[in-house]
């Protein structure tokens, strides 16, 4: 599969969502490297910088912690009410086991992947 450079954007957000959280932060070096395992495509230190400048200003809440590296802060949903929301899916007569696994699934989706863990 092809991955696009004009998608530079959205693929940085795809790896501060699933990488980073408050405990866990890339640096930009991190940032590059990811993008390219990930994605296979080559990306310059200023520019994650700048993309990185363009996501805060488009409102996302990316988070420097003194210049060793970035972390996605705020989430749709806190961990808090991500467990709430998974048990009232389990708790639920309504919705099969199978269908409470996909949507847990979808739930733990806004965590990142060292949230997830716990």
């Amino acid at each position: 599969m092809m991955f696009d450079k004009r998608m530079m954007l959205f693929y940085m957000v795809d790896i501060l969502k699933e990488y980073t959280d408050k405990d866990h932060y890339l640096t930009q070096q991190g940032i590059i490297d990811k993008i390219y395992n990930i994605y296979q495509l080559s990306i310059e230190r200023k520019t994650v910088a700048s993309n990185i400048n363009l996501l805060i200003d488009y409102g996302f809440d990316i988070e420097n912690i003194h210049g060793k590296g970035y972390y996605l802060g705020e989430r749709d949903l806190d961990e808090n009410e991500i467990k709430f929301l998974i048990d009232a899916v389990y708790s639920s007569k309504m919705i099969t086991g199978k269908q409470a696994k996909n949507i847990s699934k979808k739930i733990y989706s806004n965590l990142s992947m060292y949230e997830q863990k716990d």
